[in-house]
C-alpha cells in the first residue's frame, strides 16, 4: 500500500510541476488560461493566463475558435508570428 502512495504522490508532484512550468518559460510554447472573448471575425482568442493574470491574445483557425467557444479554460500551444504576434497551433480544454 506504501509503493502504491508513493507512486500517487510522485505522479502528482511531477504533474503540478510540468503545469507550473507551461506558463512559466519564454520559450514553453504553451500557456494556460480562462478564455476571455473568441473573435470569430478577426479569428483570435483572448485568455486570462492564469500565472501572470495577464489578457493574452491569439490568432487561431475556425476549428481552434470552436474549442475555445465551447469551453471556459484552455491550455493554448502557439508560436511566435514574424511581427511578434501569436499564433496558436493547438487548443484544447483544460481542467483548473
Amino acid at each position: 500500500m506504501k509503493s502504491i502512495s508513493l507512486w500517487i504522490s510522485a505522479f502528482v508532484i511531477a504533474l503540478s510541476s510540468s503545469y507550473a512550468f507551461a506558463c512559466g518559460g519564454d520559450n514553453s510554447g504553451k500557456h494556460f488560461g480562462t478564455v476571455l472573448k473568441v473573435n470569430e471575425g478577426g479569428k483570435t482568442i483572448t485568455i486570462r493566463d492564469v500565472e501572470t493574470s495577464e489578457a493574452i491574445t491569439f490568432n487561431a483557425s475556425s476549428d481552434m475558435l470552436k474549442v475555445a467557444s465551447s469551453n471556459k479554460n484552455v491550455v493554448i500551444d502557439y508560436e511566435e508570428n514574424s511581427d511578434g504576434g501569436l499564433k496558436a497551433t493547438m487548443v484544447s480544454p483544460a481542467a483548473f
